[in-house]
């Protein structure tokens, strides 16, 4: 975004999507489904295959794209949730 020189409120406001969410998907929190990965390669005039961080030039994927590499899946949050609960049983 920033290449761009688009915020996340300049992007929410181009796309409709909230602020909250932009910063969500940026941040890795959470991972954008194909309407909003669509709406947001529209605002920002590249692909979508780029937002998901494919080298344009190679047409490989890029390991190091930003919100890509920093998601969580839901298997990751599920198995942190299990080890919390088992946590605190032991100690009760």
């Amino acid at each position: 975004m920033e290449a761009k020189g688009i915020d996340g409120a300049a992007l929410a406001l181009r796309t409709g999507l909230t602020p909250t969410a932009i910063s969500y998907y940026k941040n890795g929190k959470r991972m954008p489904g194909a309407t909003e990965l669509f709406t947001m390669a529209k605002a920002l005039e590249v692909t979508m295959n780029y937002l998901m961080g494919e080298d344009v030039e190679s047409g490989k994927f890029n390991a190091a794209a930003e919100w890509r590499s920093k998601a969580i899946s839901a298997q990751q949050k599920l198995d942190a949730l299990k080890s919390a609960v088992q946590e605190l049983m032991k100690r009760y």
